[in-house]
Parts: C-alpha cells; structure tokens; sequence
C-alpha cells in the first residue's frame, strides 16, 4: 500500500522538466523496496526523456522473490542506469569502489565528463577478486537474515514498531525518547543511527550484525527500555 501511493506521488511530481529521478531500491533506511512489477509500470509511464538512477547499493541482501535489482531493465533498453557498490555485502567499504550498468549510450556520455582515475588499483583487484566470492556472499546473506529474524522477535517481544527490511538494517520506532536512548546505547558501546537526519525523530536505524552483537543490543535496549518504563509510550 505505501510502495502505491510513493509510486503515484512521483508519477504526478513528474513535469516536462524533468530529468531525472533517482531511486533507491531497498530503500536507506526504511529497507522497503520498490517490487518488479511496480518497477516496470513505473519505467513504462515516465517519460522517455528521463533517466532513472536506480540505487541498488543493498540489493544482495534482498531475499522478496518479487524484488528486481533493476539491471533486467537495463538489458530491455530502458533509460535507466543501475549503481551498485562493493561497501555492503562484499565488505569492502575501506575501498570506496563501486560501479554502474546501463546502456552504451548512456554510458558514452558519462565518459565524456568522467574523471580519467576515479578507482585505484588496489580497488579494482579487490572488486574483481570479491565478484568471483560467491561463498562469502552467500554466508553473508544467511548471516543477515538470521540476524533480521533475530531482530524482529525481540522488538516484537517489546512490543517495538518496525518496517521489516530487505537490508542489512531494520528501522524500529521507539518514541519520542529515541534520542535519548540512542545516546544511552551509545554510552554503553551500541552504534545506531539516530532517525532525526531522516526527519523521524522517534526512530532508530539498526544495522544487523553477528549473532551475539544483536543479543548485546537487545540487552542493553531492553534494560534501558525497563529502565525508563517505556514499553508502553504508545
């Protein structure tokens, strides 16, 4: 229902000035994600001017059988151009290397305005290396949905809203003392992303880790939670 109306919200925000629109798909940091289906009306109604941009910088960790990493499009001759990075399930963030699909004409022009020497050496061994891994992103990927499921039993447990993800994070609501746990979890040594950067100042953003990262992180939020008698702030 939310994907619907996004999905109509930015067919009427498009103009004939329009030039470009950029997607991200899962989405940072609500882990939704735009499904096949609602992809290619969404390319079929646009006008055919306007370039896609379509971030899929988490789109391994997708398991939704309707999820479409976008590069089918690609293939098809949609005015698209696919963006996929090697800082997430690959475990190459340090690198700072990524690359883009799309088109050859596409891809001409962005030659034309491309820095000669945007990706060292070392980066390209390293991606090239990491493309031919697929064991480690297979463990990675059942590494993450254990630990999602993880997640969600105990915000469940605390009676926590959250969207579920098809990322490597998941967005939990905790009220209007978000802030102020998050602070209390980053004195005790838990990294979240507090939601306010996003405009949703009751939210924190939580990445997955290993099994006993996400335990560490139920413990303390738990404790703080019943610390402050916040279970009930709905």
């Amino acid at each position: 229902m939310i994907i619907t109306i996004i999905f109509f919200k930015i067919v009427e925000a498009v103009t004939e000035r329009s030039k470009m629109l950029c997607i991200c798909s899962p989405n940072n940091p609500t882990g939704t994600y735009i499904s096949k289906r609602v992809m290619h009306h969404l390319l079929d109604v646009l006008p055919k001017h306007m370039l896609v941009l379509f971030d899929a910088a988490y789109s391994q960790f997708a398991t939704a059988s309707d999820y479409t990493n976008g590069l089918e499009f690609v293939r098809a001759g949609y005015p698209l151009i696919v963006l996929q990075t090697f800082s997430k399930i690959y475990g190459l963030a340090g690198l700072r290397v990524g690359f883009g699909a799309a088109s050859a004409d596409i891809i001409k022009h962005i030659m034309k305005v491309k820095e000669p020497f945007n990706v060292n050496a070392l980066a390209q061994v390293a991606a090239a290396a990491a493309l031919q891994d697929d064991e480690h992103v297979q463990l990675s990927l059942q590494s993450n949905t254990r630990g999602r499921e993880q997640l969600y039993h105990a915000f469940q447990e605390l009676r926590l809203p959250f969207i579920e993800s098809m990322s490597n994070f998941i967005l939990v609501e905790l009220g209007p003392n978000a802030k102020l746990i998050y602070e209390q979890l980053l004195n005790k040594g838990i990294i979240v992303r507090y939601g306010g950067i996003w405009q949703l100042p009751h939210h924190v953003r939580v990445s997955i880790g290993k099994e006993e990262e996400n335990t560490a992180f139920i413990k303390e939020l738990t404790e703080i939670l019943a610390s402050q008698n916040l279970f009930e702030w709905s």
